[in-house]
């Protein structure tokens, strides 16, 4: 008798710790005290593909910061970015000093728009040898040194231009020449509200 109960107590036993069997409804299977899984229910494909996204999102910051580890990637990035800034830099000023001729050419002589255009010109020169002075700052090769070397040619676009400025008194005023070479300032200051595109 026994050896006949002991399976039956075993299927009672079960019965009794076993959860409660799951309904089943048009939209899921339902257990009424436990909320859905994730992977279940409405919008389970939405959850899956955000999820996904999530992943993937996470792969390529992960590929992204392995790459900026690299020295000789980070530097070549910066260094097209700055050579980027530094002829923007110069476009803004040659724009803007013709912007200006244009906006004086009915109001002002000749020879004053030719000095301030001839003085626009030197200080885009002087702007570019600038920049390429500042951009070797830091450098501690061959290079660097090279670019140092012609950036310290800047100091002579302004020999030039005063040697030009005495030379050619009866084709070039001095205030406009220096106007237009200072003007690249302005072009300097403009940088302020453009924004950073990084």
């Amino acid at each position: 008798m026994r050896r006949v109960l002991a399976p039956l107590a075993c299927c009672t036993a079960a019965a009794l710790v076993a959860p409660p069997p799951r309904r089943q409804t048009k939209i899921r299977a339902v257990n009424d005290d436990a909320p859905p899984a994730p992977w279940e229910g409405q919008g389970a494909d939405a959850r899956k593909a955000a999820m996904a996204a999530v992943f993937d999102a996470q792969a390529n910051l992960a590929q992204q910061s392995e790459a900026d580890l690299d020295p000789e990637a980070l530097k070549r990035r910066e260094q097209a970015k700055f050579e980027r800034r530094r002829n923007e830099v110069v476009g803004d000023h040659l724009f803007l000093g013709s912007l200006l001729i244009a906006a004086g050419w009915h109001f002002l002589p000749v020879k004053a728009l030719e000095s301030y255009g001839v003085g626009v010109l030197f200080g885009g020169a002087y702007l570019y040898l600038l920049g390429r002075y500042v951009g070797s700052l830091g450098e501690a090769t061959l290079d660097g040194a090279k670019e140092g070397g012609i950036g310290q040619a800047r100091f002579a676009v302004v020999g030039l231009l005063i040697a030009i400025a005495g030379k050619q008194r009866e084709y070039l005023d001095f205030i406009p020449l220096l106007l237009g070479f200072f003007s690249y300032q302005l072009a300097t200051l403009l940088q302020a509200a453009r924004p950073v595109d990084d």
